[in-house]
């Protein structure tokens, strides 16, 4: 079964926030350097995220993004019906 590019990245960018600690905030930039993601197409995929309210996207100088679920509880199908 071949991926598409938009679900392997969003699976990158939760996969990133789901490995790391609750409630800390990681900017665009940081994500897309250690996970090999295009910014601009990271900027993308985070909206769809947003939307589907799987993460949360803080604005500012001291903003990010946060996962709001437990890493437990998501699953590929669901990443794979946002519309990434």
């Amino acid at each position: 079964m071949l991926i598409p590019m938009k679900v392997d990245y969003g699976i990158r960018l939760v996969s990133f926030l789901a490995s790391k600690p609750k409630g800390n905030l990681f900017k665009a930039q940081d994500i897309s350097k250690e996970k090999h993601i295009p910014f601009q197409y990271l900027l993308q995929i985070s909206n769809s995220l947003i939307k589907s309210e799987l993460i949360s996207g803080h604005r500012g100088p001291n903003g990010g993004y946060s996962l709001n679920k437990n890493p437990d509880d998501i699953f590929y199908l669901e990443l794979q019906k946002v519309s990434i």
